[in-house]
């Protein structure tokens, strides 16, 4: 008897990558490019200007999915706020604190364990009002 292996077909051509994504729950599909490259250093970089998601090819498989749902999780936030990157960028510092990206960071992060990831590189989420934050913007709506 012959088996045929399936692997899930994505946007990527990294079948592990594609299962990641598919297993975000508000993952919509065409919202945001994803590109597989090690051009950023970074085992992850949201370009929020482009829609355009970057995962380094070396992210070990048991972070995957915690990298990719952080960044789809930036792009989500910018989305909720029709692509204001400067809008969302404040009004996340505003609701997490810091300045610069410290918000945003916060903000992806606690996007991402709402949604199920286990390791995040900025902050646990422990903070309930943050936890809130996260989960009115996985709502799509602005904080």
């Amino acid at each position: 008897m012959h088996r045929t292996v399936r692997t899930p077909s994505g946007p990527t051509g990294w079948a592990q990558l594609n299962s990641a994504i598919a297993r975000i729950p508000t993952y919509r599909a065409h919202a945001a490019r994803w590109v597989v490259s090690s051009r950023y250093g970074h085992w992850g970089t949201a370009d929020w200007y482009h829609d355009t998601l970057y995962i380094e090819p070396t992210v070990p498989s048991a972070y995957l999915y915690d990298v990719a749902v952080h960044e789809w999780s930036h792009e989500l936030s910018v989305l909720d706020y029709n692509g204001n990157v400067a809008a969302a960028v404040a009004a996340m510092n505003r609701y997490f604190g810091g300045t610069g990206l410290v918000g945003a960071e916060r903000a992806a992060d606690c996007m991402a364990i709402v949604q199920g990831a286990t390791w995040t590189h900025y902050t646990t989420c422990t903070n309930t009002h943050w936890r809130a934050g996260a989960s009115v913007l996985l709502r799509r709506h602005q904080l």
